[in-house]
């Protein structure tokens, strides 16, 4: 465990370095960016919902 502590940035930049690599082979780069933009999208979205409490609100809101 003390080896991916120390080496834990470089492991995950492999790592996602592997995944870009068979998307663009597999999807081709059009597709890639696209999916790449979209899960940009989803995470910026997901982190406004989260910190800005919006969805608590509504759940709560609705729960009643």
């Amino acid at each position: 465990m003390q080896v991916f502590e120390m080496y834990k940035y470089p492991i995950l930049g492999g790592i996602f370095g592997f995944i870009l690599a068979l998307l663009l082979l597999t999807l081709g780069i059009f597709k890639t960016l696209l999916l790449t933009v979209l899960v940009i999208i989803g995470a910026g979205a997901g982190w406004y919902l989260r910190e800005s409490g919006l969805l608590e609100s509504f759940l709560n809101n609705h729960r009643k």
